[in-house]
């Protein structure tokens, strides 16, 4: 993944591929939604501001009411990983309500997970 957004252009990314990305998230093998949420860290960076903050967002947000434990805590890893890319008010919206939902998680990692994404939450 990381080979292939160094090639492609921003316009690219965000007008065309970024639509077709976000099917992963909906994709009927949790392997593949898993792997969604893990790249969405390396498309981060290159998105617009809408595509980050609105679009990336509303999908990783779905991400943590998903039945398999281990995407709800790569999920909230990747927001953590993410903070510094969104703007202010949506950092501290996210930081929020990701972690306390993650504190409440009955899987262990997702937890250890939202300790972790509010230690990074207090740099910004």
């Amino acid at each position: 993944m990381k080979l292939f957004l160094d090639r492609v252009e921003v316009k690219i990314l965000n007008n065309v591929i970024f639509t077709e990305f976000c099917n992963g998230f909906k994709d009927t093998s949790p392997k593949v939604r898993e792997l969604t949420v893990k790249s969405a860290l390396l498309l981060a960076p290159k998105l617009n501001e809408k595509n980050l903050n609105e679009g990336l967002l509303r999908s990783l947000i779905l991400m943590l009411r998903e039945k398999e434990p281990a995407i709800r805590t790569n999920t909230i890893i990747c927001i953590g990983k993410m903070l510094p890319f969104f703007n202010e008010g949506t950092r501290k919206k996210v930081s929020i309500g990701t972690f306390s939902q993650g504190l409440r998680d009955s899987f262990v990692p997702a937890r250890t997970a939202a300790i972790n994404g509010v230690l990074i939450g207090l740099k910004y």
